[in-house]
């Protein structure tokens, strides 16, 4: 079961319950799968530590956006973790706005020098994790590469084994031959995701939610939540996190509802505008709440 990262689809559209972090420089959104941004604290950048989600069968690594005051030029985005094409994604609905397709890139996650047998065209590199039947592979030299080899040519995987594998030029094809003759050091390429831009829009958070905030947990029957000015209304998610331990009561990375909201307080129940959950026992630590938004991909 999801918890917080849970999928409907609608319309031939996947809806996901997103849980709202921010990076230090700007990035609002989530990591379900963190890579490349680095980490503030106990929270993955853009709000991760999620149970990873999928969208047509594929995980998703991350949404995020940019605020306007850090940086317009940054597109909303999704990030696939596999090597999807152009028109995978469509669209993207964040805040209440939805963006239509503008850039499309592929980069990867994986790289290793590699040795090429030419005689036996089996690839040998220090580890295949990541590799298995149908992984695309793509190569790139400092010298030559065999000939039956082009540059950065994507291929696919066959034949693996902990540290070899060879390749075709179609997922379940035959082993590709190589002959002729090789020189300078090889590069193998795994992992290779694509990214799915769409354009920024007017208003700074483009995620509808707010960052993450650090408040005060009460023990009590109702629990209190206090953090002055939270901003959050009745009937809005929030997920908590912990450097240390949370109250009795509370679970990590579970969606809650607030209740009993005022300017500084709110409370929380298990379903929207249910009973306030109490708490007992001891806590540690610093407490962290993230506000949990909507997400629609096309």
């Amino acid at each position: 079961m999801l918890h917080y990262a849970r999928q409907m689809m609608v319309s031939g559209a996947a809806k996901f319950q997103m849980a709202v972090g921010v990076y230090t420089s700007g990035f609002k959104g989530v990591y379900w799968s963190y890579y490349g941004f680095g980490t503030s604290g106990p929270i993955n950048a853009m709000g991760g530590l999620l149970v990873p989600a999928t969208f047509k069968g594929q995980t998703v690594d991350a949404v995020y956006s940019v605020d306007d005051n850090i940086n317009a030029t940054w597109p909303v985005a999704i990030q696939i973790g596999s090597d999807q094409p152009i028109g995978f994604v469509t669209a993207l609905t964040l805040g209440g706005t939805r963006y239509v397709l503008t850039t499309y890139t592929q980069d990867y996650k994986s790289s290793a020098a590699v040795t090429i047998n030419i005689a036996t065209a089996t690839f040998t590199v220090p580890s295949t994790t990541g590799i298995t039947t149908g992984t695309p592979v793509q190569f790139t030299t400092g010298g030559a590469l065999p000939t039956g080899l082009t540059a950065s040519t994507k291929y696919y995987a066959r034949d693996v084994t902990a540290t070899t594998f060879k390749v075709s030029a179609t997922i379940g094809g035959a082993a590709i031959t190589l002959s002729g003759t090789q020189s300078g050091t090889h590069t193998a390429y795994w992992n290779i995701y694509s990214v799915f831009g769409f354009p920024t829009a007017t208003a700074s958070n483009k995620t509808g939610g707010r960052v993450p905030f650090y408040p005060t947990i009460s023990i009590a029957n109702p629990a209190v939540v206090t953090s002055t000015s939270h901003g959050l209304a009745n009937g809005k998610r929030v997920i908590f996190q912990t450097t240390g331990a949370l109250p009795t009561g509370i679970t990590a990375n579970t969606v809650y509802f607030v209740v009993n909201a005022a300017a500084n307080t709110f409370q929380i129940s298990a379903t929207s505008g249910g009973t306030a959950i109490a708490t007992s026992g001891t806590q540690s630590g610093t407490q962290i709440c993230l506000e949990v938004v909507d997400v629609t991909v096309e």
